[in-house]
């Protein structure tokens, strides 16, 4: 505890010979008995809140989990599967993702064309010599003549030209506005205008400009005119010349060989698309090369999801249920600051281990809140199939009487179960999760209310209320306690005058004695 009597130094016994300060502090001892109680109250209460606030941490986590497991899409997991006869790397020409809405089967797939931007680029490199390439970060009227082809032709300084209608204005002349622009400034300026949805850039190695659509499919162009200057066009100092270049469409063959006809051809702007809950990610074009793409169910996934969710449970049911049962010993109160003086590290750490065990021991909010948990995974779930309708059908079993509501899972149980009737299984499950996830929220808010959280700007929670009217309390009695203090030392200083006035009169009268005598 800390001790918050503001002391002075005071200097006592001096005529008596007493240790006023020791008996004074002793006094205090006594005294302060009735405050430290109180700071021990205090101390249980803040254990008690930080214990409610980690099991409440665990029930965030189950919660966080019953969300995601709410969902149908959990439990419909898919999984794809793409070969080759002549032995091709399966994702090296496309892949496939398939999704909760894709139906299982066998598909033959073929990537005849791949999305493209447009693109038009130099067709030579637009230096002079590729000892001394042009500068783009230098003025551009100063590298005038790295250029093969000067783009002030005709010593005309107005350079202007259009990109998909977007124009572009620049005036190169001794007093004009772009006077000091460079290649890079020009290039810079095309990818800033999102009007012209292109974008451009020059490569160095190559020595050449490029300049490629934002998308890709064939609605993309990139449609240049010159207006002045000579940038742009036949001979011209990037050597683009003046044209309207189009994107390309993905296009790709699909067959179901579950289903008899003919392949059906399918046409995308991307190269990133959805075909039947199948995302298909095409990464180069290979003409009258067959995929075989297989989807069927992802039972291993849908395992392993169920299987982390259980763990989940299993944490929080046993965290709740070690805190319920938990040994309380009463005996063992919370050290005061002079207590703690008194006994070593070691010491101190396995008194206050006893001291704050089993404060949530019995606690009927928690023990409610696993009663609850415990019926949701036990109870018969209405609308379900009668062989599907409990989490035992599918292989989810409780442990002994001991185990406290423990789960256990059998996977192949499980797995039979999904393979035999997948959207039972979902149903089953989303139900039974409803429940949980319901029960942990109103679980959370009720151990909020009663300890708070740290995320709370203020704590207005019952056991903060009591803290609160606690400290309180302390802040009055070590204010009465600093007057008791100020009292035994006033009392003590005044006997101590006493004495001192006694001594000082036996003094005076035995030199007056030893006067009498010598006379």
């Amino acid at each position: 505890m800390v001790d918050s009597i503001s002391r002075t130094l005071r200097i006592g016994g001096l005529a008596s010979g007493m240790d006023i300060d020791k008996i004074v502090s002793d006094l205090m001892k006594i005294e302060r008995q009735k405050v430290d109680k109180l700071y021990q109250q205090k101390q249980i209460l803040e254990w008690q809140r930080e214990d409610y606030r980690n099991i409440n941490l665990k029930i965030k986590a189950l919660y966080d989990s019953a969300f995601n497991m709410k969902l149908q899409g959990t439990y419909l997991k898919y999984k794809a599967t793409v070969s080759y006869d002549d032995g091709t790397a399966p994702d090296s020409i496309f892949t496939a993702t398939p999704g909760a809405s894709a139906m299982p089967g066998t598909y033959e797939v073929e990537v005849q064309t791949i999305a493209k931007e447009a693109i038009v680029y130099s067709q030579e490199p637009i230096s002079k010599s590729q000892d001394s390439k042009i500068n783009i970060y230098a003025k551009l009227r100063d590298e005038v003549s790295k250029f093969e082809n000067n783009p002030f032709e005709n010593d005309i300084y107005t350079i202007s030209f259009t990109i998909n209608g977007e124009e572009f204005n620049y005036d190169f002349s001794d007093s004009g506005a772009h006077k000091d622009y460079t290649l890079n400034d020009i290039l810079n300026d095309i990818n800033k205008r999102t009007n012209a949805k292109v974008k451009a850039y020059y490569d160095v190695i190559s020595d050449k400009v490029v300049i490629k659509s934002r998308e890709t499919g064939s609605s993309a162009s990139v449609n240049i005119v010159n207006v002045s200057g000579n940038l742009f066009g036949d001979s011209s100092a990037l050597k683009i010349k003046e044209e309207n270049k189009l994107g390309q469409d993905a296009t790709i063959s699909i067959k179901n060989l579950d289903i008899a006809g003919e392949p059906i051809t399918i046409t995308r702007p991307t190269n990133t698309f959805t075909i039947g809950g199948i995302q298909f990610n095409l990464k180069k074009e290979a003409p009258g090369k067959t995929a075989t793409l297989t989807i069927e169910r992802d039972v291993d996934t849908v395992v392993e999801t169920i299987k982390n969710f259980i763990n989940t449970y299993n944490d929080t049911i046993s965290s709740i249920n070690s805190k319920l049962t938990e040994e309380r010993y009463r005996d063992y109160l919370p050290l005061t600051d002079e207590q703690k003086k008194e006994l070593k590290e070691d010491e101190i750490k396995k008194w206050e281990e006893k001291a704050r065990s089993g404060l949530l021991r019995g606690d009927t909010v928690l023990s409610g809140l696993v009663n609850k948990l415990r019926q949701a995974v036990y109870e018969r779930v209405e609308g379900q199939p009668s062989d599907f309708d409990t989490l035992f059908d599918v292989g989810v079993k409780t442990g002994g009487y001991y185990e406290k509501g423990k789960l256990y899972l059998d996977e192949a149980k499980l797995k039979e179960a999904i393979s035999k009737n997948p959207e039972a299984v979902a149903g089953l499950f989303t139900k039974v999760v409803s429940s949980i996830y319901d029960i942990a929220k109103s679980g959370m808010d009720s151990i909020t209310k009663k300890a708070g959280s740290s995320n709370q700007y203020f704590d207005n929670s019952l056991i903060a209320q009591n803290i609160r009217s606690l400290n309180d309390r302390i802040s009055k009695m070590e204010e009465d306690l600093k007057k008791v203090e100020d009292r035994y030392w006033k009392q003590f200083t005044e006997m101590e005058k006493a004495i001192q006035s006694m001594n000082q009169q036996s003094m005076w009268l035995a030199s007056q004695l030893g006067l009498y005598q010598s006379q």
